[in-house]
């Protein structure tokens, strides 16, 4: 098994080095080398000496007939703009030579066309300022590529292209790269050579040799990068110090703490000498969980798949498979929003009325940014489903850890993993079954409606409602796909599939395998209420509180927006500046009324979720949109106004609802802040270092403050960033809260996990904020989670973080304390994690 394993290490290390190598060939034959990793690479390293050289150039005097008409055309064009013309050669350039030499005369035109199709899609921007500023926003998670292909297309309808014809065109092109090659950037240089059929001297372009040498040390990170890290078939080699491997057996690059590139973080956590050895043996017996695959699972997964079983409730333009499983057939965009629907078609296909063509195109584009998410989820799903497939031959088998910089917990295994979606965690069980106990078979129902979406309900309800359907269940289980339908109404319908199929095993004597999650309730918001020991907080989120129902702070929030949307106590107009600077106004009314009646939980959640965390007002904006557009996609729209006006409406009411209901997380966040704040008066260029409670795990809060350089082009961009050695501190402000946060959830996870340990358990599901353990364990959670909690707080571990950063806070940090909670209640808490 040894030498298995260091097979299919070295195999994904092949893997990677194929794909990175395949995705840089194809690249360079559709001529995209300039917006690979190599040519952003090349194009930063030439970019200045370039655009000098352009400016030298067009400063020249003296210049007389054929070059003086060269010069003009250049000098008119570009002139203060030399930057935006040195972007579009070298993109030009990069896309044509790729690794080969390309002759003179054919680049040439290239880059003149590229010219004149900037220009063009200029003149489009200035007739059509709209329309282009929807492309730029809608479409800016297509790539360049894609969104520059809209523009050309655009421009040729409604811009005026620039037209230079014949040689004319060939000698400018000529110009310009000539400019380039002896422009010192050392990235293109001109070859000669006879030509063996025509006799003839051939003049060429081709990379310099310090070109390839960039390009192989940027393959060589990439391929890292590239490598699909797949589960461990033996036990993985056990945590040490911060280099390890990650568990594996042969040299790579993973260390323990994955800080975010900062090689100046890792080395001054060396310089600290901080003793890791509590962790590593929590990760450690965390990485020994043997899982395997549910292939009951895997065969119904196939099975839809195989039978393309379309989820009827979801619309043709965004398909999905039962199971939540992505849609996995090609949809022709040009089917799905056909020209003809939207006006009169000449003899070419082609809309006669303009605007009748700007419809069709912008329902098209919708479309296709619905085909591109949908394509996102299969390629991941495939990917995760076919190394589910390749790994039921193992009996057994391992994921292995490392964690961020605040110590929280990630699988280094990227696809296939426990925190991975529903769909995909469906496939994984734990190796080693149990036989349920009494109270196993208890937190196996409590999870069956838990994935059902009954988890709001009381416990007694939710094993009340699986008792009174186990008839119903155990069909379902038995002939899934019979059943289809009937599981598919789940909130999670594979897992709630896997729980039902355990439950029929458990009836035949079987012994069940599947990890039993409970979650906490907002844990952001629990943890602010321990921190401050505010019990409303604390009661809010079940933190603590003995009701036979949880608290439900998301609905809480959501009965305070519609509150105020039945008493008229919301904003009743919107004041905005446009784009070009004039002043509008627009009226909610409409949209308030809309939303009356239609505020669910699920509407308020992120917003709530990440309140935490200092979440910006943008930030709520942009989570409240993609809910809409979940909506609007699944024909589920409920407003008649305008989408962004509904977005913001409910952003200022939830926030306002938020701050409301749990008052707790904005004093401390405030507070935190306040201390950083101050703390730069004093310290300039110093990280933000603290170590967790109990696991000494130091957190280093390093951002830079990086120099940027921007060029922007109407056919694409030029980001320059280098570090200046300087911290940036509205970062470090912004970051603060939801990074001590962070570090502390991790910390109640360690603990949780090691009280665990010494009780005797031995397999684990974590994500964060959901622990899972097998069926009969589950007790041993609930105590070890609420006994976790307390004895993070008692450390008040607010008052040791402030002694880390400022101490000279410390009175403050006691002053804002509300010490209203009483920790030993914890342990009577029915739901903190449910």
């Amino acid at each position: 098994m040894v030498n298995k394993q260091i097979e299919i290490e070295q195999n994904f290390i092949r893997d990677a080095q194929s794909k990175y190598d395949n995705m840089r060939e194809r690249m360079i034959e559709v001529g995209m080398f300039g917006t690979s990793s190599e040519g952003a690479v090349l194009k930063q390293l030439s970019f200045d000496n370039i655009a000098t050289s352009l400016d030298e150039y067009m400063a020249l005097k003296g210049q007389r007939g054929h070059g003086a008409k060269i010069h003009s055309f250049i000098t008119d064009n570009f002139k203060g703009r030399s930057e935006v013309l040195a972007y579009t050669i070298i993109e030009v350039l990069l896309n044509n030579i790729g690794k080969s030499k390309t002759q003179i005369t054919s680049l040439s035109i290239s880059v003149i066309n590229s010219v004149l199709n900037l220009l063009s899609v200029e003149d489009f921007k200035r007739n059509e300022p709209k329309f282009y500023s929807y492309l730029e926003y809608e479409y800016k998670s297509r790539g360049i590529g894609y969104i520059n292909s809209r523009k050309l297309k655009l421009a040729s309808k409604t811009g005026n292209k620039v037209i230079q014809e014949g040689t004319f065109k060939a000698s400018v092109g000529s110009v310009l790269v000539d400019c380039v090659v002896s422009s010192g950037a050392n990235l293109f240089e001109f070859i000669s050579f006879r030509n063996m059929y025509t006799n003839n001297v051939e003049r060429h372009v081709t990379l310099t040799q310090h070109a390839f040498e960039v390009i192989a040390k940027v393959r060589d990170k990439g391929i890292v990068s590239a490598i699909n890290y797949k589960p461990m078939i033996i036990e993985p080699i056990p945590w040490d110090s911060l280099y390890g491997n990650g568990g594996y057996l042969t040299p790579n690059s993973i260390t323990f703490i994955k800080h975010n590139k900062n090689h100046k973080a890792l080395e001054k956590i060396e310089n600290m000498d901080v003793d890791l050895s509590r962790l590593y043996k929590v990760v450690n017996g965390i990485q020994r969980t043997k899982w395997s695959i549910n292939k009951k699972i895997l065969d119904v997964v196939n099975t839809i798949i195989d039978n393309n079983m379309v989820n009827p409730m979801y619309p043709e333009t965004n398909p999905m498979l039962y199971g939540d499983i992505p849609y996995m057939e090609t949809i022709d965009v040009y089917k799905a929003v056909p020209k003809e629907r939207y006006g009169a078609l000449d003899a070419k296909g082609t809309h006669i009325n303009l605007a009748d063509y700007k419809r069709w195109f912008t329902d098209k584009e919708i479309q296709l940014k619905k085909l591109e998410t949908i394509k996102s989820k299969r390629i991941l799903f495939v990917l995760s489903l076919s190394i589910a497939t390749e790994y039921t031959q193992y009996p057994h088998f391992y994921f292995t850890y490392n964690t961020d910089f605040r110590s929280r917990l990630y699988p280094i295994q990227q696809l296939l993993n426990p925190q991975s979606t529903g769909a995909i965690k469906s496939l994984l069980q734990f190796a080693d079954g149990v036989l349920l106990t009494e109270e196993g078979l208890y937190w196996l129902k409590v999870h069956i409606a838990n994935t059902y979406g009954l988890d709001k309900a009381s416990y007694e309800d939710r094993v009340a409602w699986v008792d009174a359907n186990t008839p119903a269940i155990l069909r379902w289980a038995e002939d899934p796909i019979t059943y289809l339908k009937e599981w598919n109404e789940a909130d999670e319908p594979l897992l709630f599939l896997a729980g039902i199929q355990a439950l029929q095993g458990h009836f035949k004597g079987l012994p069940v395998h599947i990890p039993i999650s409970l979650d906490a309730t907002c844990s952001g918001l629990q943890f602010y209420a321990g921190l401050l020991l505010d019990d409303d907080g604390g009661r809010a989120v079940n933190v603590v509180g003995t009701t036979s129902k949880p608290a439900d702070v998301y609905t809480d929030v959501a009965l305070k927006v519609e509150g105020y949307l039945e008493s008229g106590d919301y904003p009743t107009k919107y004041s905005f500046v446009t784009k070009d600077n004039a002043q509008k106004t627009c009226d909610t009314v409409i949209e308030a009324n809309d939303l009356q009646g239609n505020v669910t939980r699920k509407l308020t959640k992120p917003n709530v979720m990440t309140v935490p965390y200092s979440v910006t007002k943008r930030g709520m904006f942009e989570q409240v949109k993609e809910l809409l557009d979940e909506l609007e996609d699944n024909n589920k729209q409920f407003w008649r106004g305008d989408k962004w006006i509904v977005a913001k409406l409910l952003v200022d009411l939830n926030s306002r609802a938020i701050h409301e209901v749990v008052k707790g997380a904005s004093i401390g966040q405030a507070f935190v802040k306040r201390v950083v704040r101050e703390f730069y008066l004093d310290n300039e260029d110093k990280p933000l270092v603290w170590q967790t409670p109990f696991f000494n795990f130091p957190v280093i809060q390093w951002k830079n403050k990086m120099k940027q350089k921007r060029v922007k082009t109407a056919l694409g961009n030029l980001s320059m960033r280098f570090p200046t050695g300087k911290i940036n501190k509205q970062q470090q402000n912004n970051g603060v809260a939801p990074n001590l946060i962070h570090s502390l959830d991790a910390t109640l996870e360690y603990l949780t996990v090691e009280a665990l340990q010494e009780a005797g358990v031995t397999d684990f599901m974590l994500i964060h904020d959901s622990f899972g353990v097998p069926a009969n364990d589950v007790p041993k959670l609930n105590k070890a989670v609420r006994e976790g909690f307390i004895k993070l707080f008692e450390e008040k571990p607010l008052f040791s973080w402030v002694s880390q950063i400022d101490d000279k806070h410390l009175e403050e940090a006691k002053s804002i304390m509300i010490n209203t909670l009483d920790l030993k209640e914890v342990r009577n808490s029915r739901y903190i994690f449910s």
